[in-house]
């Protein structure tokens, strides 16, 4: 969250906090009072809450808008992509061999976003960190290439 807060501060941008959840139907099937719907609404609720804050305590004075969305994660988020500068994701840090890997939300969203996507993996600031790009033979490459480089030369040097 700190990522995209101090982001949406360097470029002037109204920082969008999203939460889409997927609650779990199977459980639910025999829940008529919607009880299980309403505690995983609930639980997205304080996770966006609990970002906002994250988000207004690293970048003081920055607009924030949050949202918890019901539905199949990648299909929203490509959604959202649609009107995006830029999207930031989050790893959900699984540890071991499996926290190298790129989680199947983040690859799926980063390789048919409409937009830029940033995946962050455990860096706090915006600058410092190498500025990665994969490319194919797609009409994309140019554009992602592009955007690279760009975001490379915004954030200037770094020391490896």
């Amino acid at each position: 969250m700190r990522w995209a807060a101090l982001e949406a501060q360097r470029r002037g941008a109204v920082l969008h906090i999203v939460h889409a959840f997927d609650w779990e139907w199977a459980s639910a099937r025999y829940d008529s009072s919607g009880a299980v719907l309403h505690a995983a609404q609930k639980t997205a609720e304080a996770i966006t809450a609990n970002a906002f804050d994250a988000a207004a305590a690293v970048a003081p004075g920055i607009s924030i808008e949050t949202s918890t969305l019901l539905g199949r994660t990648v299909p929203r988020l490509l959604a959202l992509a649609e009107h995006a500068q830029l999207m930031v994701l989050g790893n959900r840090g699984r540890g071991g061999f499996a926290s190298l890997l790129l989680g199947s939300v983040s690859q799926h969203v980063a390789t048919h976003a409409d937009c830029p996507v940033v995946v962050v993996r455990g860096r706090s600031g915006i600058d410092g960190g190498p500025v990665s790009a994969g490319v194919d033979d797609s009409p994309a490459a140019q554009v992602v290439l592009e955007t690279a480089f760009e975001e490379a030369a915004t954030r200037g040097p770094t020391s490896t």
